[in-house]
């Protein structure tokens, strides 16, 4: 409302302009105070409009959730489709879901993640950066889930999703504690620079 109301006034005073709504007469008085008024209580419905649509759709895209429909554009690994109705769903890409097998496959026999990165980067493993392949292992979609995401006093949980798996969710759940593991030793082991860090205290 107060955006609206500015913006109205600044183009008023720039371009020397009235600016009325194609519901207002020609001959109408904006400086009048009852004009504020009525304006003011015509963008506050819209607002609450506005507000009730957006409220709509997040529940409407949590209700799809809940019934294991992937909204968001298809993952490396997997493609967007079409199912009857129109209803749209990913599907297993083969051309590049081997690679995520072999992410998994080999994190959990023990492959440092920087080595599988170089790795699959040469098979056309598309993302960058050092949390690459983490990213692939804490994403649950890949274990035929679809993580609902929290709303307001409903917590964020996982669900079956209605696409296929290309790892089994016994893979997923051991490379979430595989990964929580690795950074609880992290942070047990001094660092080589200080090993008597927090032990040796100068007088």
């Amino acid at each position: 409302l107060p955006e609206a109301l500015q913006k109205i006034e600044s183009l008023e005073k720039k371009y020397s302009i009235k600016v009325i709504a194609t519901s207002e007469p020609l001959d109408i008085d904006t400086a009048d105070p009852s004009v504020f008024l009525l304006r003011a209580f015509k963008y506050l419905i819209a607002n609450q409009e506005l507000l009730t649509i957006r409220r709509r759709a997040k529940e409407g895209a949590r209700h799809a959730q809940e019934s294991g429909r992937y909204l968001s554009r298809a993952r490396f690994g997997y493609t967007n489709g079409t199912q009857a109705g129109g209803k749209r769903i990913i599907e297993i890409d083969e051309s590049t879901a081997f690679i995520i097998r072999k992410i998994y496959r080999d994190y959990l026999s023990g492959i440092q993640p920087f080595i599988i990165h170089s790795e699959v980067r040469k098979l056309g493993f598309p993302l960058s950066g050092n949390s690459a392949i983490f990213r692939v292992l804490n994403n649950p979609l890949y274990a035929g889930l679809v993580r609902v995401c929290a709303n307001g006093k409903y917590p964020e949980k996982l669900v079956p999703g209605m696409h296929k798996p290309i790892i089994s969710e016994s893979q997923y759940f051991r490379a979430l504690e595989m990964i929580e593991n690795g950074k609880r030793s992290m942070n047990s082991k001094p660092k080589e620079e200080f090993p008597l860090k927090g032990i040796l205290q100068s007088p």
